[in-house]
This record gives structure tokens, C-alpha cells and sequence, in this order.
């Protein structure tokens, strides 16, 4: 019961009670557990353009039983086999998956606010290792002899092209998360090549959750991108230093030196990896 409370089930009588046209951007992420101990999620269909329930089960094997359970109750429906007198496993099957709540493996359930909320928590802290790997380079004072002008002007662009597009980013997802633009403000930041999408959604509801999502997309994953970026720039600058020029500087700066270029890797792991997350993300909602 413990890993159901950390998803914040929200008890139910019956799937019955979650109405699909009166759920909200907000609700997207809430899910649900009724009396028999069926646990649901809410996700978007893009054939429908409209929310739908989702029944959510331990694993692919659990789900694959679920079906299975689905095919042998249609088998015993008397009129299913009045006709013909037998109906194929593959019909049933295609059924089974088209008539009932669809259903999918608890870990392939995307909380897209809950990603979200990581990322922008994720932002702050590898902007802070950043800047701490800026000061350990300053520390060892091997710039001070050579690639000195590269490695200021460097100082300078991050400062600005990665930190501050950083804030400006958390700034405004944030601000989706808390008192949401209304839709004709929102619409102004949406790229033309995307309103042809929203031209094909009815509902305003819908609109606004699908330009919610492009920006948290395109910010955080530009915000990333950014800060890979100049982590990478940095290590690259750092293996140009001559080993005659290290051997010139104390051990405590040379271990300065050592520790930022390992920070520095931190970093761009990191990046990459929710960098790769946000694609996947972008590929649920092509």
C-alpha cells in the first residue's frame, strides 16, 4: 500500500465516476483507485484529441493477463458464438483492446507535471555546480598564463547565454505550473509552424494544454541544451592546457583543476540525460 500512497491515488467508487469531459489541463496527472483495487491514469489520445482513462498495472505481464482475462469472458458471451460458432482469439483479441479500458504497465505511465517539476529543480542545482567549476578553474589560476582571453570570454557567455536563459526558462514554466497565461497571451508565444495544430483542436481547454506542453518542452530542453553546451566547451578548453603549464602550478590548484573538469563531466551527463527524457516526451504527443 506504501507504493500507492506515494502516487496519491485519489479513492473512487467505480471508473464510472471519472467523467472524460469535464477533466481539466490540471487533471492530467491525477490518478485513481477504485473499491476492487483497480488503479487508473488519465492520458491524451491523439487520434481523438481528448483525454481517456487508462487502467494501470504492475507490469507487461500483469497487462498481458488482464487481456487475456478480457478474451476468455468474451468467449463465454453466449451471442458471441450463436452465428459462427466459434470466434478467433485474434478477433477477440483486437476487441479486447478496442472495447475495454485500455490499460498500460505502471512504470510506462508519464506524469508529465511531476517531470517537469524535477527538471526545474534539476536547473538551479547544475547551474550551481557550473558556476562552482567556474570559481575551482579561477582558483587553480591556470588561465592566468594561458587561454586566458578564451577562457574569460567563455566566463562571459555562459554568464549569459546559459545562467540567466536558465532562470528566464524556470521562470516561465513555473508560471504554468502556478497562474497559467490565458490562451490569446499564450498564443502569441506559440511558433507559427504549431498553429496549424491548435487550429484542429476544438476544445480551448486542449489548446491550452498543448501550448503548455510545447513550452515546457522547448524551454527546458533549450535550458539543457545550453547548459551541455558550455560544459562541454569547458572540457574541451581544459584539455588544451599543456601539461608543461600544469606542472608549473602547486598541487592544491592542479587538484582545483582536477575537481572542476570531473564536475564539469557531472554536468554533461546530466544534460544528457534529461535532454534525452524531454525527446522521448516530445515523442508521446507527436
Amino acid at each position: 500500500m506504501g507504493g500507492l500512497l506515494q502516487h496519491n491515488y485519489i479513492p473512487i467508487e467505480s471508473i464510472d465516476e471519472i467523467d472524460v469531459l469535464k477533466i481539466s489541463v490540471r487533471d492530467m496527472d491525477k490518478r485513481f483507485i477504485d473499491r476492487q483495487g483497480n488503479r487508473y491514469a488519465l492520458r491524451f489520445n491523439l487520434k481523438t484529441r481528448r483525454p481517456e482513462i487508462v487502467q494501470v498495472v504492475s507490469n507487461r505481464l500483469e497487462a498481458r493477463r488482464l487481456q487475456q482475462t478480457i478474451i476468455q469472458d468474451k468467449k463465454k458471451t453466449p451471442d458471441r458464438t450463436a452465428a459462427t460458432g466459434s470466434v478467433s482469439e485474434s478477433v477477440l483479441e483486437e476487441e479486447s483492446s478496442q472495447s475495454s479500458t485500455p490499460f498500460i504497465p505502471d512504470d510506462e505511465v508519464f506524469h508529465e507535471q511531476k517531470f517537469v517539476e524535477e527538471c526545474l529543480a534539476e536547473l538551479p542545482r547544475l547551474k550551481e555546480s557550473q558556476q562552482a567549476s567556474m570559481t575551482k578553474l579561477r582558483q587553480s589560476r591556470v588561465f592566468e598564463n594561458v587561454l586566458t582571453q578564451e577562457f574569460m570570454d567563455l566566463s562571459r557567455d555562459i554568464e549569459r547565454e546559459a545562467w540567466r536563459k536558465a532562470d528566464e526558462s524556470i521562470t516561465v514554466c513555473k508560471e504554468w505550473l502556478g497562474r497559467p497565461p490565458s490562451i490569446h497571451a499564450a498564443m502569441i508565444r506559440v511558433a507559427p509552424e504549431k498553429r496549424k495544430v491548435l487550429d484542429s483542436i476544438a476544445d480551448e481547454p486542449m489548446k491550452l494544454e498543448s501550448m503548455r506542453r510545447w513550452e515546457w518542452q522547448d524551454r527546458l530542453a533549450d535550458s539543457f541544451a545550453r547548459l551541455l553546451k558550455y560544459a562541454e566547451d569547458l572540457r574541451h578548453m581544459t584539455e588544451n592546457v599543456p601539461e608543461e603549464e600544469m606542472l608549473k602550478h602547486p598541487s592544491n590548484q592542479r587538484q582545483f583543476f582536477k575537481d572542476s573538469r570531473a564536475s564539469l563531466g557531472v554536468t554533461r551527463d546530466a544534460c544528457q540525460e534529461k535532454l534525452a527524457r524531454i525527446e522521448n516526451w516530445r515523442k508521446r504527443y507527436l
